[in-house]
C-alpha cells in the first residue's frame, strides 16, 4: 500500500458540519489565539463571490476534462489507513455554534406510527466500502448507476461495479497518486463530499467543499462522468467558494447537493472563515446542459442572512417539480420547505412552513458508553417524487434519540396557491433505550419507502439497519428492521455526518445503502442492496408473480398468517383478501 508524507498543518485547517460535539473527540487542536484571528481576519481571499442579500452573482467556469483511466494507481491502497487521522472537526482550531433550533409553541400533533412487526426488507447484495483513510469521522454517500455504484467519504472516492469489485479508489485532494480533483488545483482538505446519479442524464455526478487558510480560500468543486461508467473521462469544475458579504468571508459549509430535469442544486451553511459565526445560507444554481458536455457552465449564488435558516437539505428530483425544492428544520414545530424561483435568470428563495409534530433535540447518543454527535435535528436528506416531498432527521423522544420521517403532498406549490401539507410521519422506534440516527429515505416506484439508518444503546455498540413499508400499510409505519452490519468497538466524539441511500436506476425498485460502523483499525463502511417486499409477495423473492398463487392458497385454506398474504391489512387472510391479491398479481 502506498503512503504519502504530508505536513501537519494543524490551526491553519477548518471543519466541516459545525455543531458542538458533547464529547469532545481525540486530535482536537487548541483554539485560535486572538493573533491568529487578526491575521485570518486580516487576510484575503484569492478568489471570492461577493452577493449580498436580494442580489444574485453570476459566475462562469471552465471545466478541466480528466480521464481516470490514465491515472498511475487505480487503486491507491488496499488497506485501512494506519497513520496519524485528521480530525476534520477539531483541526479546524475554533469552534463553529449554529442558530438553535427556534421553540415554537407546542402542537397536539402526534407522529402517525413506529415500527410494526411486519417484516418487508429482503436484503440482495452486499460488500465491504470505503475504509479509513486518513480523516475522520468518514460522511459516506453514495451514487448507483446502471452497472456501477460511486462512493466518496472524507476524503476518497471510489467506484465499483454492482457485484461488489473495486476497480478504482483514490484520494479526493493532493494526497493521490494523483487525487481525483489534484489535477485541478484541489489541496488537502477536500470534504463534505456528496453524489448522486442523474438518472435524467445518465451522469454521475459528484461534489466536495475545500477550505484554506494560507491564504484563506475555498472552493465547491463539481465533476460530472461524460456517461453512466465512472471510470474513464470526467468534466470537472473548481468553483469559487468563499462568499464575500457585509465584510465577512464565509465559505458555504456541510454542503447539501440535489438535482432535476435542469439542473443542479448546492446548498450551504455560511459560516465566517475569521472567527466561524453563523452567517445565514447559501444557494447556488447550475444550469446543467453544459456540464453534461464539458462546456463553460454559469453559476448563479444568492444567500439568506437574516430569515434564520440552516442546513437546506436540497432535493433529488423523481418526476416533474415545478421549482428545485429543498427542506430545512429550523423551528420546533414545523418543516420549512424552501424553493427556488426562477432559478437559472434570477433566483430568489420561496419558503413554507409546514405544521409537524413538535419535537426537541438532544443531539447526541449512547453506544456501550460511548457518547457520539448526530447533528441535532438538520434534515439528513430529501426527495421529490410525483409531488410528494420525502425527508427526515433525528429527534428527541423523552430520554431518546429517535429518527423520524415525513411524507408531504406539496399540492402544486407554489403554483397552484395551495400550501404543502403533512401526509405522514413516523418514529424508529426500536424500544426502551433504543436510539436510532443519521436516517436517509427513499422512494420508489411502486410507492414502497426504505429507511437506513444507526442503531445503539447504552448496553450495543452502533449497527446499520434498515426498514421499509409498502404504500398501503398503515399510515406512519415501518417494518420491523433488517441488521446489515455492526460496529466490533465503542465509537465516541463526532462519528457522522449521515448514511446515504439511493434508488436503483434499473428497476426503480432496489434500494442500496452506505453505512458506518467503528472497528478495532477505525471507522467503516459498508454497501448493502434490498427491496422492499410487496404485498402479495408470499413466497419472499421480491416480486408478486405465479410463485406465490400456491402459497397463498394454502393459508388461504389452513386459515394460516402471513403478513405478506393479510392484503386488506385486517389481520387474517381471508376471502376479502383474494381481489386485491389478484390484482397485485396482474400489476406485477
Amino acid at each position: 500500500m502506498r503512503r504519502k508524507a504530508w505536513t501537519t498543518l494543524g490551526l491553519l485547517l477548518l471543519s466541516v458540519g459545525c455543531y458542538q460535539n458533547t464529547q469532545q473527540p481525540s486530535g482536537i487542536a487548541l483554539p485560535l489565539s486572538q493573533e491568529q484571528l487578526q491575521q485570518r481576519a486580516d487576510d484575503q481571499p484569492t478568489s471570492f463571490v461577493k452577493v449580498e442579500p436580494g442580489e444574485v452573482t453570476r459566475t462562469t467556469y471552465e471545466a478541466t476534462i480528466i480521464d481516470t483511466s490514465n491515472f498511475k494507481q487505480q487503486v491507491w491502497r488496499t488497506e485501512p489507513f494506519d497513520g496519524d487521522l485528521r480530525d476534520v472537526e477539531g483541526l479546524r482550531g475554533g469552534d463553529a455554534d449554529p442558530p438553535e433550533i427556534r421553540q415554537m409553541p407546542a402542537n397536539d400533533l402526534v407522529v402517525d406510527g413506529a415500527v410494526s412487526n411486519a417484516e418487508r426488507i429482503l436484503p440482495r447484495l452486499a460488500f465491504p466500502g470505503i475504509d479509513q483513510s486518513f480523516f475522520t469521522p468518514p460522511d459516506p454517500t453514495l451514487a448507483v448507476g446502471p452497472n456501477h455504484i460511486v462512493e466518496m467519504v472524507n476524503s476518497e472516492i471510489a467506484f465499483f461495479t454492482k457485484s461488489g469489485q473495486l476497480t478504482f479508489q483514490a484520494p479526493l485532494g493532493d494526497q493521490g497518486n494523483p487525487g481525483f480533483f489534484e489535477d485541478i488545483g484541489s489541496g488537502d482538505f477536500c470534504v463534505d463530499p456528496r453524489c448522486f446519479y442523474d438518472h435524467y442524464s445518465g451522469r454521475f455526478v459528484v461534489l466536495c467543499l475545500e477550505v484554506y487558510f494560507s491564504p484563506p480560500d475555498s472552493f465547491l468543486t463539481i465533476a460530472v462522468s461524460d456517461d453512466d461508467d465512472p471510470n474513464g473521462i470526467w468534466y470537472k469544475y473548481r468553483t469559487d467558494g468563499v462568499y464575500q458579504s457585509g465584510g465577512q468571508n464565509n465559505f458555504a459549509d456541510y454542503p447539501t447537493f440535489g438535482y432535476d430535469q435542469q439542473g443542479y442544486y448546492i446548498g450551504g451553511n455560511l459560516f465566517s472563515i475569521t472567527n466561524f459565526s453563523q452567517n445565514g445560507v447559501s444557494m447556488r444554481t447550475i444550469d446543467k446542459t453544459p456540464l453534461l458536455d464539458g462546456s463553460p457552465i454559469v453559476v448563479n449564488d444568492i444567500i439568506d442572512a437574516s430569515s434564520g435558516l440552516f442546513t437546506i437539505q436540497m432535493a433529488k428530483s423523481y418526476g416533474s417539480p415545478s421549482i428545485p425544492l429543498g427542506v430545512a428544520f429550523n423551528l420546533s414545530n414545523a418543516a420549512t420547505i424552501v424553493g427556488i424561483e426562477d432559478p437559472f435568470t434570477n433566483p430568489s428563495f420561496n419558503t413554507v412552513n409546514v405544521t409537524i409534530p413538535s419535537y426537541s433535540v438532544s443531539g447526541s447518543v449512547n453506544n456501550n458508553g460511548g457518547f457520539i454527535s448526530t447533528l441535532g435535528g438538520r434534515s439528513m436528506n430529501a426527495h421529490v417524487r410525483n409531488g410528494r416531498l420525502y425527508t427526515c432527521h433525528s429527534v428527541t423522544s423523552g430520554s431518546q434519540e429517535l429518527a423520524r420521517w415525513y411524507e408531504f403532498d406539496l399540492n402544486g406549490w407554489p403554483n397552484s396557491g395551495s400550501d404543502p401539507t403533512l401526509i405522514q410521519s413516523g418514529d424508529i422506534d426500536l424500544g426502551p433505550g433504543q436510539e436510532t440516527f443519521f436516517p436517509a429515505i427513499m422512494s420508489n416506484q411502486q410507492g414502497s419507502i426504505a429507511l437506513v439508518y444507526g442503531n445503539s444503546s447504552s448496553t450495543e455498540r452502533i449497527s446499520v439497519k434498515a426498514s421499509g413499508r409498502n404504500a398501503n400499510d398503515p399510515l406512519g409505519t415501518m417494518s420491523a428492521f433488517e441488521e446489515f452490519d455492526i460496529s466490533g468497538t465503542v465509537a465516541a466524539g463526532r462519528y457522522g455526518d449521515y448514511f446515504d441511500i439511493a434508488i436503483d436506476p434499473t428497476d426503480d425498485s432496489t434500494f442500496w445503502v452506505v453505512g458506518e460502523t467503528q472497528e478495532s483499525f477505525g471507522w467503516d463502511t459498508i454497501i448493502n442492496s434490498f427491496v422492499v417486499a410487496p404485498l402479495g409477495d408470499v413466497n419472499c423473492d421480491g416480486v408478486v408473480d405465479l410463485l406465490d398463487v400456491q402459497p397463498f392458497v394454502d393459508l388461504l385454506a389452513s386459515g394460516g398468517f402471513s403478513d405478506k398474504a393479510d392484503m386488506n391489512g385486517d389481520g387474517t387472510v381471508n376471502l376479502l383478501d383474494v381481489d386485491l391479491f389478484v390484482d397485485a398479481l396482474l400489476g406485477g
